[in-house]
């Protein structure tokens, strides 16, 4: 079900589809976590290959946190170019604190510290909350299966996107190793980047991270 996540100062829509995945879990998270697991890709409930997922989930949410994401959450498509083929997305929603006067003078400083990192070209997109920065990354891998090993291409894109109060910058991220179905995955963090909302953030008040209905 498609459900808005809200964080301090802002939310966005996440879309249907995808699960968090909790920074930390205990035994009774972890059992929970297997049970959406098995729901959402049709797996039986208790097998080896469910714990084995859900195990991987939840490494994957506690390697986040310690990059300081304040949520992060994956989901499994079908391609809507050849149904045999999956889609495995990445949506990670973290903020980062800021000082700026407006939110197009801080486009401009994002836009001049990514050129000058040289990763990727920062590109100025106007979105329904406002001006933001996106960009794109690729990172060359290697996925193992056993004692097999196979090249792939890990792709994110984000957007960058500062508040109009001059408190923060959303960041917002979806990455795949899917690269023939990339156009579809832009599309997806399109609708998600464009769903972002602003809200005033009360001082001292602790973020609030949740997907609800």
């Amino acid at each position: 079900m498609t459900g808005h996540l809200d964080q301090r100062g802002f939310g966005i829509t996440v879309p249907e589809g995808f699960i968090e995945l909790p920074a930390e879990v205990d035994q009774e998270g972890f059992d929970r976590l297997q049970e959406v697991v098995a729901q959402r890709f049709g797996l039986a409930a208790g097998a080896e290959v469910t714990e084995q997922a859900a195990l991987g989930f939840a490494t994957m949410g506690a390697l986040a946190a310690q990059q300081l994401a304040g949520f992060v959450a994956v989901a499994v498509y079908r391609s809507p170019d050849d149904a045999e083929r999956l889609i495995m997305v990445w949506l990670t929603v973290t903020e980062m604190p800021s000082a700026h006067e407006s939110p197009e003078v801080a486009v401009q400083g994002l836009v001049e510290a990514h050129r000058a990192r040289g990763l990727s070209e920062p590109n100025k997109v106007r979105l329904t909350a406002g001006p933001a920065v996106v960009t794109v990354t690729e990172e060359p891998m290697l996925l193992h299966v056993g004692e097999q090993s196979a090249p792939v291409l890990r792709r994110e894109v984000t957007a960058w996107a500062p508040d109009p109060f001059g408190t923060r910058v959303a960041v917002l991220s979806l990455a795949t190793n899917s690269w023939p179905d990339w156009a579809h995955v832009c599309g997806l963090a399109l609708g998600v980047f464009d769903s972002l909302d602003w809200a005033p953030a009360s001082t001292g008040e602790e973020a609030r991270l949740g997907a609800h209905p």
